[in-house]
Formats: structure tokens, sequence, C-alpha cells
């Protein structure tokens, strides 16, 4: 009835999940579940451990090899409950030998009633390695859906599509290098699909702490769809981070085409509550824009600072 998972990385402790299963079918699957994610600060000592999520799942329904296939999720920010981060149906098909569902489909909510659609994507997981790591998934969103709760999903009025091609993968499944390509729906194109693209970018991660935060991100910009007219290529550094993964301090140097440098950026963040802190919203951000990599000749400076929160964390008063 009662778990507890420990996840230790390089000998430090990430993370502990508590799974409470509240309701168990004939079958031995756990129909509903409370489940606690917490995760330590960069010391990895269990005394460091806070609370980044708790979720409610009610599952409905199971494939013969006890693969949830339809399924209700009620995401928190504490356990107290008192702060909604979404709410999720999904309905998962097409299972892998490794558990991984080929088909998705999640449309997410605002509010427990399910009265404020965020967004409903269609996922297509259409290559899967035997880790169970995805190398090949089709996104699709759509503004408008209408959920059966012991049926489909139903989903309408295409937004746009992201094609993610993950080439190399590191031995706990981060993506190392990748090939994302994004494209919007248009009713007025004349392509069959509609879709137009307009975005191209590939990807490469490295320096995963035990927390799974990638060190280095080096992005490079096409102009096309092919790999041939690069923009820019731009090399973010995450100096440090906090436990929910947000980066306190980086670096962003952009190079065109031909590696010039376009700008050096070093931008200190400052977190203030954990709350604020789980949705990204700093007290303070500071960007620092130079014109040389080594920080000597300012461009501009650029100071926000957020006034007021309310209760939950959000930004309410804003100055930059």
């Amino acid at each position: 009835l009662h778990q507890t998972t420990d996840r230790f990385v390089s000998g430090k402790l990430a993370t502990r999940t508590d799974t409470l299963n509240t309701v168990i079918n004939s079958r031995g699957d756990a129909e509903e579940q409370n489940i606690t994610t917490s995760q330590t600060d960069e010391t990895g000592l269990v005394a460091s451990l806070k609370v980044t999520s708790f979720q409610v799942l009610k599952k409905r329904t199971f494939d013969s090899n006890h693969n949830v296939t339809n399924q209700f999720i009620l995401t928190y920010t504490n356990v107290s409950k008192s702060d909604l981060k979404d709410a999720q149906e999904i309905r998962s098909t097409g299972f892998t030998s490794s558990g991984v569902a080929v088909n998705q489909v999640i449309a997410t909510y605002s509010d427990a009633a399910k009265t404020s659609l965020i967004d409903c994507k269609v996922i297509y997981n259409e290559v899967v390695n035997p880790q169970g790591y995805v190398e090949k998934s089709i996104v699709t969103t759509y503004f408008a859906a209408v959920v059966n709760e012991l049926g489909d999903i139903t989903y309408s009025k295409e937004s746009d599509k992201t094609v993610t091609v993950t080439t190399s993968f590191d031995n706990r499944g981060n993506a190392l290098i990748q090939d994302i390509k994004k494209y919007y729906y248009d009713d007025k194109s004349a392509a069959a699909d509609k879709e137009i693209f307009y975005e191209h970018q590939g990807i490469v991660n490295s320096g995963y702490d035990f927390h799974d935060f990638a060190g280095t991100s080096v992005i490079t910009s096409y102009k096309d769809i092919s790999n041939a007219d690069i923009s820019q290529v731009q090399t973010i550094k995450y100096l440090t981070r906090d436990r929910f993964g947000n980066a306190l301090t980086q670096t962003i140097d952009a190079r065109d085409a031909d590696g010039v440098l376009i700008d050096h950026k070093s931008i200190t963040n400052v977190y203030v509550g954990d709350l604020a802190a789980m949705k990204g919203n700093a007290k303070t951000s500071e960007v620092m824009r130079y014109s040389d990599i080594a920080g000597t000749s300012l461009i501009e400076r650029t100071f926000t600072e957020t006034l007021a929160f309310d209760l939950k964390g959000n930004a309410l008063h804003q100055t930059t």
C-alpha cells in the first residue's frame, strides 16, 4: 500500500518518491494513488529533501499487461493541495515491451473541474529503442478537446507540431544530441496538411548533474528545414541551478554562421520562496550584455524585479 523509492546517482541522493496506493483492484493494479516527489539540493543529503510535486492519480483502465490506458492526474506544488499546477486527462495505447506508450493524447487543464483547457497534445512516439528511450517523437498541439472520462479524447483546431529526433542519450536516458523541427497550422495554406515550417534547431547537451540538469547546451538554429543554412549558434552554460532546475547564474554566447561573436550575456536570477521558484518566477533577474567574450565591453544592462507575488507564487507586479 505504501512505498518509498530513493534514487541515487554517483552516490548522491537525487530524489525520493513516496507512493500511497489508496485503491487496488482484483488484479493488483493501483487504481488510485497519491505520489509525493521530493528532491535534494546540490549536497544530495537526506536533510535537504524538499517536496517538488504532489500528484493524485485516478487510473480508470488497464490493458492485459497492467499498462494504464485511461487516467486522470491532478498535480499540485504541495501536499496540502492548496496550489494546483494542472489537471491532465491521458489516454495511452500501443505499449512497447519497455512500457512506453507509442500513442498518447493528453488534455491539460488549469483547474480540477476541467473547465479551462490549456491545450491538448497528441503524441506519437514513432521510434522507441529497447531501453525505452524515445528516438523520434511527433507532438501535435490542438486548441480544443472534448473528454469522455470512460472513453476517448476528441481533439480539434490544430495549433502546431514539433518533430524531435534524438540520436544520442547518456546512460540515464538524458538527451545528448537532438534535432527539432517545428511547424504551425494555417488553414489558408496551399499545403495538403496545412502545416508551415517555421523553426529548426539542433541541440547538443552535456555535463548532466546528478539531478539530470544539463550543464551546457549548444543550440544551432537553421534558416531552413535542412542543416545547410545556419542562422545562429548559442552556447548556454548553466553555472548554478536551484533544486527546481531554475538557472541561478548562466552565460549565453551567441555567434553567427561564421563563428563571429554576436554578443555575450551573463544572467543572474534570484528566487525567493519555493512556490515562486517552482513556477520559474524570479524575484530579480539581471542580464548583462557584452560585445566581447571577456565581459569587459558592456552593451546594456537589464534588471527586472518582481515587486509583488500572490499566495501561489505568481508574479503580480514587475518593473524592468
